[in-house]
């Protein structure tokens, strides 16, 4: 992913929850 992908999903919130999810 992208650093402009990470910040849109950062800001969804639910992304970053499945970034943090799928790093596991």
């Amino acid at each position: 992913w992208t650093d402009q992908q990470r910040a849109a999903a950062a800001k969804e919130g639910w992304g970053y929850r499945f970034i943090f999810s799928a790093r596991l």
